[in-house]
């Protein structure tokens, strides 16, 4: 991959034993996985970065009431990664791209990647998305939160009915 950015584009909360988690992106792309340290003594000093499995660009990240972390980004495409352990050592990837996707009403609504033939098995996909995959997550309500992110016409329009569009999806986390 290309040369690490250094930390930036920053996201972070308290978890339910008082330590602060922080998240942060250091590049672009699938490759680039973001990057998480703790805080035992409210921000004075930080633990190692780790690894995330939850890639890219411009986390956004919140505790929902029932304990749930919940972490968005992308680029390539918009992921949701949800985890249910305190401290978010294990995580479940939600792709947005393909529920969006399926929903779209026609291809001004689509985020997936541009048309044109798919990469060979192995391959990185070159292809351009429909989307930064800038995100933000908020909890409106308990355990329900809006996700809200844009589907923006890149490179370039296609023509007059190619419009950028932001949109916010409702989402209730459920723990069994």
């Amino acid at each position: 991959p290309e040369a690490a950015e250094g930390p930036n584009e920053i996201a972070m909360i308290q978890l339910a034993d008082g330590d602060l988690m922080t998240v942060f992106r250091v590049g672009s792309g699938r490759e680039w996985k973001l990057r998480r340290a703790y805080s035992h003594d409210q921000g004075r000093t930080w633990s190692k970065p780790d690894v995330l499995p939850a890639y890219s660009v411009e986390p956004s990240l919140l505790r929902a009431a029932n304990g749930t972390l919940v972490l968005s980004s992308g680029r390539p495409g918009i992921g949701l990664w949800l985890s249910t352990d305190p401290r978010g050592e294990k995580w479940q990837e939600v792709d947005i791209v393909q529920l969006h996707d399926r929903w779209a009403p026609d291809r001004t609504y689509r985020i997936g990647p541009a048309d044109g033939p798919a990469p060979a098995e192995g391959q990185p996909d070159k292809r351009p998305w429909h989307s930064s995959s800038y995100t933000e997550v908020i909890e409106v309500s308990p355990n329900r939160i809006i996700l809200v992110y844009d589907r923006s016409p890149k490179p370039q329009p296609a023509d007059h009915g190619d419009l950028t569009r932001i949109f916010a999806l409702p989402i209730e986390i459920v723990r069994e």
